[in-house]
């Protein structure tokens, strides 16, 4: 893994450029998940209000080319089968998923996870795997 500063601009463009549609986010509250979610719905041209989905689970933008979807609330698998889970991690053109390490045996191998953090003096940052270039 690598580390970087998060620069949310430049970490939500390699994201965009990677060629991933299956994007994992991990990281505790305010670690800045939405934020990136954010930035990415802004470059991709989005002009709908991006908002944590944390209650809906799922936001839905861009006409449902991109789906925003939050496990933090999910106690149980069964529970994914309501929002067509399966469904969207496999035919959605872009999706995001925050807290997906509750579920990490449930996504396919070439999903792109993603781990941001908050240093002691408040600085963010993201742990990226190799083949992600920022």
């Amino acid at each position: 893994m690598n580390r970087i500063e998060n620069d949310v601009t430049k970490l939500a463009s390699a994201i965009i450029k990677s060629g991933k549609r299956l994007v994992c986010l991990q990281g505790d509250l305010g670690a800045g998940k939405t934020t990136l979610m954010q930035e990415i719905c802004r470059q991709k041209g989005v002009c709908d209000d991006v908002v944590s989905p944390t209650f809906s689970i799922v936001n839905v933008y861009d006409d449902g080319k991109i789906y925003h979807m939050d496990l933090y609330r999910i106690d149980d698998v069964s529970e994914l089968d309501d929002i067509d889970f399966d469904g969207i991690i496999h035919d959605g053109e872009f999706v995001f998923v925050e807290w997906a390490d509750r579920y990490a045996h449930l996504f396919p191998d070439d999903a792109l996870w993603i781990k941001l953090g908050i240093d002691d003096d408040g600085a963010r940052y993201a742990l990226l795997p190799k083949e992600l270039v920022v």
